[in-house]
């Protein structure tokens, strides 16, 4: 099955038109909706993070996700880059302002939306000047929710970060010109049959992530924090998937003497590194 989160009505009218979705009886408070199949079920959480953690959990508790089932949460952000209006991003990184956890959905299966770093809070921006900007790796744009860390931490209770995708579509910079209800629809269809097209092609129970051997090594040579350790599974994992050798790669790594390498802020350069010849 695929789980389909949005906050809006405008944003899952499209979904529920395409993929010919009928009002679920469950859960009878919460306003969802499921294909004849049960293929694919859909709710509205509402806007903000406890709405989206009650709507999600009480979904979840009905029909508890399983492997090879996937969480997909999509709607409308902010991004303070107004060129990037319209464009959708696939969230590698979920930053929860109100903790600073960060979270980190895996990207392990081939896409062509860009990536981008996700802010989640709990409150509406509405002035520029009150970006909360995260300490975040690379030059990732930063993009602001209101939902993604609470689906996130409701969906973990039943699911691996392989099983969860964030998709965000810019429609305002958070400056409190938010766009409405018609266009918060028509962007959501701009982008329905490349969000259509992703779904349709996330893996099967049977695709699943490969064993690591090389990550425990890596993972100690390379000083890597927590955060860093999710973001090197992701580029290992992601390897192994695509086919791609990355034993030669690595031992030159060794070979040169830059592995080991003698703290984490050297870690962090080699791991750009790293990606920059996988990518």
């Amino acid at each position: 099955m695929f789980y389909i989160f949005t906050a809006l009505f405008s944003e899952a009218k499209p979904f529920i038109s395409q993929l010919g979705l009928k009002k679920a009886p469950y859960p009878d408070r919460h306003p969802v909706y499921a294909s004849p199949d049960q293929e694919y079920l859909l709710a509205v959480t509402g806007s903000g993070p406890v709405s989206a953690a009650i709507v999600s959990s009480a979904v979840f508790t009905c029909r508890p996700p399983v492997p090879g089932d996937h969480i997909v949460n999509i709607g409308i952000c902010a991004c303070m880059d107004t060129a990037r209006s319209g464009d959708c991003f696939l969230c590698s990184s979920i930053t929860e302002t109100d903790t600073g956890r960060n979270y980190y959905p895996d990207l392990l299966w081939k896409n062509d939306f860009p990536e981008a770093a996700l802010i989640s809070g709990s409150r509406i921006l509405k002035n520029t000047a009150d970006w909360p900007i995260p300490s975040v790796q690379g030059n990732l744009p930063l993009l602001y929710d209101m939902e993604a860390a609470a689906i996130y931490q409701s969906a973990a209770v039943y699911a691996g970060p392989h099983q969860m995708s964030f998709l965000k579509i810019v429609s305002d910079k958070g400056d409190g010109m938010f766009p409405t209800s018609e266009e918060v629809r028509v962007l959501i269809e701009n982008q329905l049959p490349a969000v259509i097209q992703y779904i349709g092609n996330l893996p099967t129970d049977t695709e699943r992530p490969p064993d690591l051997p090389l990550f425990d090594q890596l993972s100690e040579d390379l000083h890597c924090s927590v955060s860093m350790q999710q973001i090197l599974r992701q580029y290992l994992t992601w390897a192994a998937l695509s086919g791609i050798s990355v034993e030669d790669k690595i031992h030159l790594f060794y070979e040169s003497g830059i592995l080991p390498c003698k703290d984490r802020k050297e870690g962090k350069k080699i791991l750009e590194q790293f990606k920059s010849q996988l990518l």
